[in-house]
């Protein structure tokens, strides 16, 4: 069954909904919101997303991001993409993994549109942090480099005999 998104009412949008975007959409039948993360949420989901994090994170580093890029790093995670959606929908795993081809796309997409921002956020956070810790890492280095006494000179006399 094709979905459609539900206008939400009103076309002002309210601060809760520019925090964390919604979007209420009708898959197989059945309507759906499907949510951003919450701190709560990437907590409990921790164990899921950290290994798509990672991945994403060497994707943002590319001077060049297109759509076949981001679904290569989503479907290298397979297995962990149905709970990862199906939170965010409040519906189980066994669920979302039961949808047709068409409508689980479907889903995939309403679901990445409205948490893009949430990974991209945390590759980018990761990225920087890699870097800052590398530098970090390199500055204790050459300190502790330019700070050691300089090593004496070999000794060159002869034992003798």
């Amino acid at each position: 069954m094709a979905s459609k998104v539900s206008p939400q009412a009103g076309a002002d949008i309210s601060e809760l909904d520019a925090l964390l975007p919604r979007r209420v959409i009708t898959i197989a039948g059945e309507q759906l919101t499907v949510r951003e993360y919450t701190l709560f949420d990437t907590l409990m989901l921790h164990d899921h997303l950290e290994p798509l994090i990672v991945s994403l994170a060497g994707m943002v580093t590319s001077p060049s991001v297109d759509v076949s890029t981001v679904m290569r790093v989503l479907s290298s995670h397979a297995r962990s993409l149905p709970a990862l959606i199906a939170w965010a929908v409040d519906r189980d795993a066994q669920w979302v993994s039961q949808l047709s081809g068409t409508e689980g796309a479907e889903l995939m997409d309403w679901w990445w549109s409205v948490n893009a921002h949430f990974f991209i956020s945390a590759a980018r956070r990761r990225v920087t942090l890699e870097l800052a810790a590398l530098s970090a890492s390199h500055a204790a280095a050459s300190a502790s480099h330019d700070s050691s006494p300089p090593s004496s000179p070999p000794d060159t006399t002869p034992t003798g005999s």
